[in-house]
C-alpha cells in the first residue's frame, strides 16, 4: 500500500521494514531546483530514541558505514535529526534480503543452488574484506568487525548485486567506546564462540559468522537453533558442528571443507582473512567448471519473488521512478560486477594462483545469438540456392561463403582472443606477480597480447602491506590497473647487544653505534630483519640477523670472529702473573678468548709473597667461564683440575 508522509526533505513512499530499534522507509529525497533521488530512510523508533545507549549504537552505525565505499556494501549518504527523530539516509537496494530468500525457498521445498550460493558469497566476501582492511584518513586501519553477519543483513538486488547492511553494532578502532568484556552483541544463533563468551573479537569472528550463513544456505537449515537461549549459547561455545554434507547429500566435499574450516572453534584454526574463503569458493567453481553470473542470480531472485517484484516495480513507476536506475553499480570501489559473459569464477591452479580460462567469443549483432554462426551460414546458402540456377555458379558461391567463414573465424579469433594489461604501482620498484610469473623492471608494467581471462595480481614491497587482486582481461581490452600500496603500521621493540669481548663497535643496518658494546636500542622497528655487525681491533668481524616482534625486549650475545670461548681469570689479590702452558700472557684480571675447544691447558698464577697456584683448564666451543682464585701466603701447591 502506498504511503504518503513528509519527513523533512524526504517523502516516504512505503514502509519496508520495522524492527525492535528502527523502521525503514522507501523515500524520495527532494533537493533544490527539482533534484530528486530514491533512498532508504532508517528512522529510530520514538521509544528507543529516549535511550542514550541505543541512540549511540544508531549513530555508531552511520559513522562506521560512512567510511565505506564499496559496491558490495550499502552506502550511507547522511545522518541527522528531524523533529526529534534520528535517521540515517542510505542506499535503497531494490531486492530482498537473504533471510527472506532462504525462507521462501524452504517453504517451497527448494534450496539455493550451489552455483548461486558461490556467486552470492563471493560478492559478500569482497565487501567484507574491504571493510576489514579499510584504513582511515590517517593511514591507520579502522579494524572494523561487523559482529552481526546474518542472512537478514545481506541484501540481494533484483539485478543480482549483493550488499552488506547494518553496521549498528560493528566495532571499529576509531569509534569509542568499544564493547565491554562480558557483554554480548550480535544475533543469537549467528555468533562466534568468542562472541558468545563475551570475549574480545576480531575479523576472524566475522569469518565464523560467515561460515554459519554459508552452512545455512547449503544445508537448508539453521546451524545453531535451540528451544532456549542458554542452550543455543552453549552449542555456539562448543562449536560442535555436523558437516553440511551429512544434512544435504548434494553438498560437494569441497564446500563441506570450506564451511568446516570457517567454523573452527579456535580463531587461529579458521581462515585468517575472508578473502581466503572467497578464493577457495572460486577455486571450487573453476575445478567444477561452474559458471554463474550476477544477472543469473538476479533472475533467480526475481523468479522466486515474481509477484513482489511486479508490485514493487509498479509502485516505483507510479512514484515516477525510472527502474533503469537500479542497474548494477557494483563497479564502485572494488565491487564485484559481473556483466553478461563474465563469470563469478576465477581459474586457479593447484598452487592457488589464477590462470586465464576460455570464454565464448562474443557473437556479432547481425547473427542470431541462439542459433550461432553455422545455422546462419546454412540459411544464407539455402536462400542463394533458390536464386542461382546454374550448378557451377551455385558451387562457386558456396565455396566463397565457406572461405569467407574461415577467414572470419581466423581474424575473429586473432582479434578477440587477447587484450593488453598495464599495471601502475606505487612504490614503482615493488615486486609484481601475475599468477606465478614475476614482472621485471619498474612501474608501469605493460603486458601486450595477454590471453583473455582472469589473473591474480600480487604486489609487495618491504615496509608496505601486500596487495592481492583478481583482474579480468577481456578480448580486445586495454586494461589498466592502478595499485598504491599502503605503508605498514610501524611497531617497535627493544634490543640489548652484548659482545664477547666487550667494547666492540656495533653497526645496525649499516649505521655504526656511537658507544661501544654493550649497547641498548629502545626503538628498533619490529617485524623486519636487521643486519647486525660487530667489529673490534684484533678480531674478525661477526654478523647476525635479528627480527623483533612488537614490544619485544631481547638480549643478543655475539662472539667476535675468531673467538672460540671466553675465559675470565681473576685472583685475590689481583695483579698475579698468568702463565699459560709455560708462556706469560698477562696479569689478573684478564680475559682469554682464543683457547681451543676440548684442549687441556695448564694455568699458573704467580705473585710475590704468595704461593704459586697451578690449575688445569679445558674449555668447550662457545663456552664462557670465570675463574676466581684465592692466593695463599704459605703451604705447598697441589694442581687443581677445572673443567
Amino acid at each position: 500500500m502506498d504511503l504518503k508522509e513528509q519527513f523533512g526533505k524526504y517523502e516516504f513512499i512505503k514502509r519496508l521494514d520495522v524492527g525492535g530499534m528502527a523502521e525503514i522507509f522507501l523515500a524520495r529525497y527532494q533537493g533544490t531546483d527539482g533534484f530528486e533521488k530514491l533512498v532508504a530512510i532508517k528512522r529510530l523508533l520514538p521509544k528507543i530514541a529516549e535511550d542514550a545507549k541505543f541512540t549511540g549504537m544508531f549513530i555508531n552505525e552511520a559513522k562506521i558505514a560512512a567510511d565505506l565505499d564499496h559496491g558490495n556494501i550499502a552506502r550511507i549518504f547522511d545522518v541527522g535529526r528531524i523533529e526529534g527523530s534520528y535517521y540515517i539516509e542510505m542506499e535503497y537496494v531494490h531486492g530482498k534480503d537473504l533471510g527472506i530468500t532462504l525462507d521462501r525457498l524452504r517453504n517451497t521445498g527448494e534450496a539455493l543452488p550451489i552455483p548461486a550460493a558461490c556467486c552470492l558469497m563471493i560478492q559478500f566476501c569482497d565487501g567484507l574484506q574491504y571493510a576489514h582492511v579499510r584504513r582511515g584518513s590517517d593511514g591507520h586501519r579502522l579494524s572494523i568487525v561487523h559482529r552481526d553477519i546474518s542472512p537478514q543483513n545481506i541484501l540481494i538486488s533484483y539485478e543480482g548485486d549483493v550488499k552488506i547492511i547494518d553496521f549498528g553494532i560493528a566495532k571499529a578502532a576509531h569509534i569509542e567506546p568499544g564493547t565491554k568484556s562480558g557483554i554480548l552483541k550480535g544475533k543469537l544463533g549467528y555468533m562466534s564462540p568468542e562472541q558468545a563468551a563475551g570475549g574480545t573479537v576480531d575479523a576472524r569472528s566475522d569469518i565464523f559468522n560467515t561460515g554459519i550463513v554459508l552452512y545455512e544456505i547449503v544445508a537448508g537449515r539453521r546451524l545453531f537453533s535451540s528451544e532456549s537461549d542458554l542452550s543455543a549459547l552453549e552449542k555456539i561455545k562448543s562449536a560442535e558442528v555436523t558437516p553440511p554434507g551429512r544434512i544435504n547429500v548434494e553438498v560437494p566435499r569441497q564446500i563441506d571443507r570450506i564451511v568446516m574450516k570457517a567454523l573452527k572453534k579456535q580463531p587461529e584454526d579458521r581462515y585468517q582473512t575472508i578473502q581466503e574463503l572467497s578464493v577457495d569458493l572460486r577455486h571450487f567453481m573453476e575445478e567444477r567448471k561452474i559458471f554463474f553470473t550476477r544477472k543469473e542470480l538476479g533472475a533467480l531472485v526475481r523468479e522466486r519473488f515474481k509477484n513482489e517484484y511486479k508490485s514493487e516495480s509498479e509502485l516505483l513507476e507510479r512514484s515516477g521512478v525510472n527502474l533503469s536506475t537500479f542497474s548494477s553499480d557494483a563497479t564502485r570501489t572494488g565491487g564485484t560486477s559481473l556483466e553478461e559473459g563474465e563469470k563469478t569464477v576465477s581459474g586457479i591452479t593447484e598452487a592457488g594462483r589464477l590462470k586465464p580460462y576460455d570464454m565464448p567469443v562474443t557473437t556479432e549483432r547481425n547473427i542470431d545469438v541462439d542459433k550461432g554462426f553455422g545455422p546462419f551460414m546454412f540459411e544464407k546458402i539455402a536462400a542463394l540456392r533458390k536464386r542461382f540456377v546454374f550448378k557451377w555458379a551455385y558451387i562457386a558461391v558456396i565455396s566463397a561463403l565457406l572461405l569467407a567463414a574461415g577467414v572470419y573465424f581466423s581474424i575473429h579469433s586473432l582479434i578477440k582472443a587477447t587484450g593488453d594489461l598495464t599495471i601502475f604501482v606505487n612504490p614503482s620498484d615493488a615486486k609484481v606477480f601475475v599468477g606465478k610469473d614475476e614482472l621485471k623492471g619498474a612501474s608501469p608494467f605493460s603486458i601486450p597480447d595477454i590471453r583473455r581471462g582472469w589473473y591474480e595480481i600480487d604486489v609487495s614491497h618491504p615496509g608496505y602491506e601486500p596487495h592481492n587482486e583478481a583482474v579480468n582481461v577481456n578480448a580486445g581490452e586495454h586494461k589498466k590497473l592502478f595499485v598504491v600500496l599502503e605503508e605498514m603500521k610501524k611497531v617497535y621493540g627493544s634490543l640489548l647487544i652484548e659482545t664477547v669481548p666487550a667494547g666492540a663497535v656495533v653497526s645496525i643496518d649499516g649505521r655504526p653505534s656511537i658507544t661501544s658494546s654493550p649497547i641498548k636500542i629502545d626503538s628498533l622497528a619490529a617485524d623486519i630483519d636487521h643486519n647486525i655487525v660487530i667489529e673490534k681491533a684484533g678480531f674478525s668481524p661477526a654478523r647476525s640477523v635479528v627480527r623483533l616482534k612488537e614490544d619485544e625486549v631481547r638480549t643478543v650475545r655475539m662472539f667476535l670472529g675468531g673467538v672460540r670461548s671466553a675465559l675470565t681469570i681473576k685472583s685475590n689479590p689481583s695483579g698475579a702473573m698468568i702463565i699459560l702452558d709455560g708462556k706469560r700472557v698477562g696479569q689478573t684480571p684478564m680475559d682469554l678468548y682464543f683457547l681451543e675447544p676440548s684442549r687441556k691447558y695448564r694455568l699458573d698464577l704467580k705473585r710475590v709473597g704468595y704461593r704459586q697456584r697451578s690449575i688445569l683448564v679445558t674449555m668447550q666451543e662457545g663456552e664462557e667461564k670465570t675463574l676466581e682464585i684465592e692466593l695463599k701466603r704459605r703451604g705447598k701447591n697441589k694442581p687443581d683440575h677445572v673443567r
